[in-house]
């Protein structure tokens, strides 16, 4: 009796098949969405076969830093899926957009002259594509200037995600009805 026992079905991952004992040789064509294989199974024994389909990434990135005061230093961390051998970052001053393969470009540090609020794109690219992650109004650099001993309450220093909370005063009436809504949210929302 043959068998297919798929390990990892998976479009980002290799696809392996275990083919166990048969009695003839078989041709597996099986389609998944968008992946194709093709094994090719063999008289009495075991084999494994291994199809490598290859994807465009997916970019993802992170900081270390997303606010400060000028110079600010960020050290950028690659988070894409999809096995990416280039990259390309774009910082949203005005500085050269940078390209490469090795680990410089991968993880890269930049340093943020200017008061300002940025915008950061990563390009992350394989063989089979590219992908582009953007951040809007990402990196906030303050001037020196600005510097105030309450700049310093209710901000963060490290990359936090915003959640959303509020209140309000009445949750039931009738109408004509005014509610006063009070915004509880943390990781301070820009939007």
């Amino acid at each position: 009796m043959s068998k297919i026992i798929p390990k990892k079905v998976n479009k980002r991952d290799r696809l392996d098949l275990i083919i166990s004992t048969l009695t003839a040789p078989l041709l597996f064509i099986i389609i998944f969405s968008s992946i194709v294989l093709i094994a090719v199974a063999q008289i009495d024994g075991v084999e494994e076969y291994t199809t490598d389909t290859e994807y465009a990434p997916d970019a993802e990135f992170s900081a270390d830093v997303i606010w400060g005061y000028a110079p600010l230093t960020v050290k950028f961390t690659d988070e894409s899926t999809g096995n990416p051998t280039e990259w390309k970052w774009n910082f949203g001053d005005g500085s050269p957009i940078i390209d490469g393969t090795t680990s410089d470009y991968q993880n890269p540090t930049h340093t943020y002259e200017k008061a300002g609020v940025y915008e950061v794109k990563e390009t992350a690219i394989n063989s089979a594509g590219r992908n582009t992650e953007i951040k809007p109004h990402y990196i906030t650099v303050k001037s020196p200037e600005e510097i105030d001993d309450s700049d310093y309450s209710g901000f963060q220093t490290s990359e936090e995600e915003p959640d959303a909370e509020f209140s309000a005063d009445i949750t039931s009436g009738y109408a004509p009805l005014t509610v006063k809504f009070t915004d509880e949210s943390t990781g301070h929302p820009t939007e």
